[in-house]
């Protein structure tokens, strides 16, 4: 990683965190530098999007609660 490439921060909705790994290990296979967080409920969706700003989500649709989308 060069000193001007950014550290994408990811944050994965998948009820499944080997597939989570999965997805973060595909980008990083692809060049991407990566720090990747996976949440599995509501719950922990709501903390994780409070606490900081992500640069990108990718969730599965049946994962995401209803009360959030």
């Amino acid at each position: 990683m060069t000193k001007n490439e950014k550290v994408i921060r990811l944050l994965t909705i998948k009820e499944s965190s080997n597939e989570a790994e999965v997805i973060a290990s595909m980008m990083r296979n692809a060049g991407y530098a990566i720090r990747s967080t996976n949440v599995e409920d509501g719950e922990d969706l709501q903390e994780a999007l409070a606490q900081q700003t992500w640069d990108l989500v990718i969730a599965s649709q049946d994962c995401v609660p209803e009360r959030v989308i």
